[in-house]
């Protein structure tokens, strides 16, 4: 799976979750193109079941 792959399953995964809510705790994956918030209760397994 190549970077710009990888991203993008990452943004898929994304669509629902309210980046902007001020509320949540949440940790950023850093990119060469932009910063992915992600919400803490987001599970890492679930990213990592797309690599």
């Amino acid at each position: 799976l190549d970077y710009d792959s990888l991203i993008k399953a990452l943004e898929n995964i994304l669509n629902d979750v309210d980046l902007y809510s001020k509320n949540i705790s949440s940790f950023c994956i850093k990119t060469k193109k932009n910063d992915i918030i992600l919400p803490q209760e987001l599970m890492l397994e679930k990213i990592m079941g797309i690599l």
